[in-house]
């Protein structure tokens, strides 16, 4: 049995096609040196510092879409569908006539057509592919985001090192939930609450947070809940976050009409800008979620809807890593 405390980095079972989609960014240098790849022809015990970013995205397309109707197009097969395929700057590469920005990315582009599942039940699917794990009774397994805030996370920074936008990710688990995400329902403000409530002045706030503490720690006198300094972990961060001048990144209000109209005048186009802030700002791994996958019914016209939702975005996304002197070496990958 594998120990649940080792870092799941690397599975190719916590991918898996049919059931969702996933695409990963690994943008600038080096997810640090705790980074061992299982594929490495390197022996762990010897392996060097590896990896070549620090931080991620994740663009997480909810419900699974059709393979055969976005990357993994089978023209002339009876199984093929309506779809043309087109050509991309990399030559191996087709993809939907639907995704012709990406078409243009293509050379960005790793895409993983082999991976498959046992699971057919979509949440058990969605644990998988975010935790590398199978869902166990016994142990709450800590998403990828959270294993990125465990090691690579500064426990003192302003901004969450792991946010999800437009949906909740995966929880910390036994890494705590001062390690689990930082949820954003809907990108372009400043998120809500972030201020003091009606009434209440700094003087007053800071004696709740006093009162607070001491109930806390009377609490865990008294039961040795080991939780409790994880929940201090997160009152302190969401603390700092209120008072951050960093919360100007979640604001996309001063970004020039032209860059949020490439992006796309949709919640997933402000999720893909406002990701793209927070890792120039430092956050280290970030998820967007565009969800609607699931089409057992009126598959092919909802595919088109969600694809002219994915293309501009994340199309966008590669183009201005690309462009940004901290993401100059941005990489791809999709499956």
């Amino acid at each position: 049995m594998r120990d649940p405390l080792v870092p799941p980095f690397g599975r190719r079972a916590a991918l898996q096609a049919g059931a969702q989609g996933i695409f990963g960014l690994l943008v600038a240098r080096a997810l640090a040196s705790h980074t061992v790849f299982a594929d490495d022809a390197t022996p762990a015990s010897s392996a060097k510092p590896g990896g070549a970013a620090k931080a991620c995205i994740v663009l997480y397309l909810n419900g699974g879409p059709s393979h055969l109707d976005t990357f993994d197009p089978k023209p002339g097969a009876a199984t093929g569908g309506p779809f043309k395929a087109i050509g991309t700057r990399a030559p191996a590469i087709r993809l939907s006539q639907h995704l012709p920005q990406l078409a243009v990315q293509g050379d960005k582009l790793a895409v993983i057509r082999g991976l498959a599942s046992k699971e057919g039940n979509h949440q058990r699917a969605q644990y998988l592919l975010h935790t590398g794990y199978s869902p166990n009774p016994t142990v709450m397994h800590p998403a990828l985001g959270a294993w990125t805030s465990k090691v690579l996370g500064d426990p003192a920074a302003d901004l969450p090192s792991f946010i999800s936008i437009g949906g909740p990710s995966a929880q910390g688990g036994i890494l705590g939930v001062e390690n689990g995400p930082f949820v954003v329902q809907r990108a372009g403000a400043i998120p809500e609450d972030v201020g003091l409530a009606v009434g209440v002045s700094e003087g007053r706030f800071g004696r709740r947070v006093a009162g607070l503490g001491v109930i806390d720690s009377a609490f865990e006198r008294e039961t040795s809940d080991g939780l409790i300094a994880g929940r201090h972990a997160v009152y302190a961060k969401a603390m700092r976050l209120m008072r951050s001048p960093h919360l100007a990144a979640f604001d996309l209000t001063q970004e020039p009409a032209s860059i949020k109209a490439a992006y796309g005048d949709n919640d997933f186009g402000r999720g893909c800008l406002t990701a793209r802030r927070m890792v120039e700002s430092g956050v280290k791994l970030v998820e967007v979620v565009l969800d609607g996958w699931d089409t057992h019914q009126n598959n092919f016209d909802r595919v088109k809807d969600l694809s002219a939702q994915l293309d501009p975005a994340m199309a966008t996304l590669l183009h201005d890593l690309e462009q940004n002197d901290t993401c100059s070496e941005a990489r791809s990958s999709s499956a």
